[in-house]
């Protein structure tokens, strides 16, 4: 865990507003991995708030948005309200604590004290990857290649197998030190490297092969030992398992009914098993306060890409269900959705993973299966451990949790609303491309933009090696090539994977700021990521837009520049005075079709625009480290601002996650250690 950083607790007797700018502005508030805030810092920022630059050009809001109390309001609404009120902008932030309480960090890590654990062995998971070339390591897949179908062949679903997964998707990539802090970062970033997100797996009854070793739970207590002997059969028995992350190892919640599990392994693709995802808002709250419900499901995003990347580096797919109730989900993982501690877990989403090689209309009948209804669980085993010693009460995400929970009745691909976009790699027929003449081929090379020229980067050190850039250097710069590539990469249609893991239609659009690219002019520019976002865009938006095709653009990526001119400032300025958002290559903002989608498929929609913008931002980090610089996502942002800049009035579009992308300035003083080294050792 990071130590306490003594310069937080002596401004504690600043002005809140001062403190709450600092806590959100750690590293790009957003995806901060646990760098020190520097003193000289904290200067600029007390600097800035007596002196913030002329923005009379953007509208204010006049007042802090008044709550929407769930068992008053329509669903939506509550929504909406929730949304206004979170928005930070020039004359106030969000609501947070207004300093960081140290003394009462949440742990980063879950344990259940009592449960069986087996330790997944490391040597299974890693592979030679110190040249990071494939060249030297013709077995691994290059990381351009990896979401290629039949690039890798389908492991066997083993403990070996399920290592590999789960190391190159939610485990640890490092340890971080700078003088007397140290911390761990993880292969799924994190808003504030706080990681809100649990991963959880339900699993058939596996071989023993002697890769997963049995153990106490993560802390050696008398309980834990008494119950390490049963961990030697923990595989070998239908079960449902918590990822312990810090030990890369499954923690044995309970296992399955017999009846419930025969019947739901035999409703499955053979090799199949479960995965799913939950969170403790706790852990976001803590630093971000009301905010943090968005980055709790920013993380929810990026953990769900990492997945499908670690699958697709085993020859498996992955798609979340779309059809289970939070309800039932809450069943299958053993949690209440009655708790209302501070530390309470919300059920997220469930996914099925699968070989690669099932046929197509099996994949797309997953889109509408359903566990039986049948009891799940035997008698849970472990005790949760404790959080945090005190806690900070923040009804409002206790009330957006509860209003925005999954009744299972979604919208499937059989079911499309009129006008609807189709899902990633379940498309019917090629689009259109907007702003351009030309149709993408689907049928010859769905990835041709982002796949050629190949790169021989191994995929397997692209996902590990992943970081967040703390700050940009300002001259790094980026080829046209690269950046058409990045941004074909995250185009539904030209690169179906791994935006086929969210089984739901595209609803997020970039806003561009446009820097440093080799033959594309700085300025504004937008990517619509379905046919007919450009026209819904340019319906919502009332700035004199010129919506031109930028010159080399490949004609599949229906990119087009909105206004030509210097945009460094003002990426800065809407990024709460960020200068990261300046200073590299380029920057964006991600804007969902928010109004639109509350109104056609209600409140659980929201967080799921989130996990959207999460995915986008996991395929930008990865390909960024592709292209030899570095990326952060950025939580803290002006909202209202950002759509003014766009010529935006109403929430047709909403700005939920900001990102930026160029060269990494690094800290000579930042030392990187292994992440396992105790298990190493041993």
């Amino acid at each position: 865990m990071l130590r306490r950083i003594g310069i937080a607790r002596k401004l504690r007797g600043v002005r809140v507003t001062v403190i709450t700018q600092v806590t959100e502005l750690g590293v790009g508030g957003g995806v901060n991995e646990g760098a020190v805030l520097a003193p000289q810092s904290v200067a600029r920022l007390l600097l800035a708030t007596a002196t913030l630059p002329d923005m009379s050009l953007f509208r204010r809001r006049s007042k802090t948005p008044e709550a929407a109390p769930a068992e008053t309001r329509d669903p939506v609404e509550v929504v909406l309200r929730y949304h206004a009120r979170s928005k930070h902008d020039f004359g106030r932030y969000a609501a947070s604590l207004g300093f960081l309480d140290w003394d009462n960090q949440p742990d980063p890590f879950r344990r259940f004290e009592g449960a069986p654990r087996l330790e997944l062995s490391l040597h299974d998971a890693t592979c030679d990857t110190d040249t990071g070339e494939r060249s030297a390591n013709p077995s691994e897949p290059s990381f351009d290649a990896l979401l290629t179908p039949g690039t890798v062949a389908p492991r066997a679903l083993d403990a070996a197998a399920l290592s590999r997964f789960l190391f190159h998707a939610l485990a640890l990539s490092a340890a971080k030190r700078i003088e007397t802090s140290s911390w761990f970062l993880r292969v799924n970033p994190s808003s504030g490297n706080l990681h809100p997100t649990e991963g959880w797996l339900i699993l058939p009854a596996l071989p023993s092969d002697g890769s997963a070793q049995a153990g106490a739970s993560a802390r050696d207590t008398p309980t834990a030992r008494a119950s390490a002997g049963a961990s030697a059969a923990a595989l070998t028995a239908p079960a449902l398992s918590h990822y312990a992350p810090d030990a890369h190892a499954l923690e044995q919640r309970a296992l399955l009914q017999p009846e419930f599990a025969d019947a739901l392994f035999a409703s499955l693709p053979e090799g199949a098993f479960l995965v799913a995802l939950s969170s403790i808002a706790w852990r976001e709250a803590w630093k971000y306060g009301e905010r943090a419900y968005r980055y709790v499901n920013h993380d929810v995003g990026h953990a769900l890409g990492a997945l499908r990347y670690g699958a697709a580096l085993c020859g498996w797919s992955l798609r979340r269900v779309p059809g289970v109730s939070s309800a039932r989900l809450a069943e299958l993982l053993g949690l209440d959705l009655n708790d209302e501690s501070p530390e309470a877990e919300t059920p997220d989403l469930l996914a099925i993973v699968f070989p690669a090689h099932v046929e197509s209309d099996a994949v797309a009948a997953l889109t509408t299966w359903t566990p039986p209804p049948d009891s799940a669980l035997a008698p849970l085993q472990g005790t949760p451990n404790a959080l945090s010693s005190e806690h900070h009460p923040w009804p409002v995400i206790a009330a957006m949790e509860e209003v925005c929970r999954d009744d299972g009745s979604p919208r499937t691909p059989a079911q499309p609303a009129e006008g609807d976009p189709e899902l990633p790699g379940q498309l019917t027929s090629p689009p259109a491309a907007a702003g351009h003449d030309d149709a993408v081929d689907l049928a010859a090379s769905p990835a041709a933009l982002v796949t050629t020229p190949p790169r021989d980067a191994l995929a397997t050190r692209i996902i590990r090696a992943r970081r967040s850039a703390v700050s940009m250097d300002r001259t790094s710069r980026l080829s046209a090539a690269d950046f058409f590539r990045m941004l074909a990469a995250t185009h539904p249609s030209l690169a179906p994977a791994p935006f086929d893991a969210l089984a739901a239609p595209p609803r997020v659009h970039l806003f561009l700021f446009v820097h440093r690219v080799d033959d594309v002019a700085p300025g504004l520019y937008f990517l619509p990521r379905h046919d007919r976002a450009l026209d819904e865009f340019r319906a919502a938006s009332d700035a004199p837009f010129t919506y031109d095709t930028p010159p080399g653009c490949p004609p599949e990526l229906p990119l087009v520049k909105l206004h030509e001119h210097d945009a460094r400032s003002a990426a800065a300025r809407v990024s709460c005075g960020q200068d990261i958002a300046a200073d590299g290559c380029f920057s964006l903002g991600m804007l969902a079709e928010l109004d639109p989608a509350l109104r056609t498929e209600g409140p659980s929609v929201y967080p799921r625009l989130y996990w959207e913008t999460g995915l986008i931002g996991q395929v930008l980090y990865l390909q960024a480290h592709a292209a030899g610089v570095s990326a952060t996502g950025i939580g803290c942002f002006f909202d209202d601002p950002v759509h003014a800049l766009a010529g935006l009035r109403d929430a047709r579009f909403q700005s939920l996650y900001h990102f930026t992308v160029g060269g990494a300035v690094h800290d000579p003083r930042l030392m990187d250690e292994p992440p396992y080294a105790e298990r190493d050792a041993h």
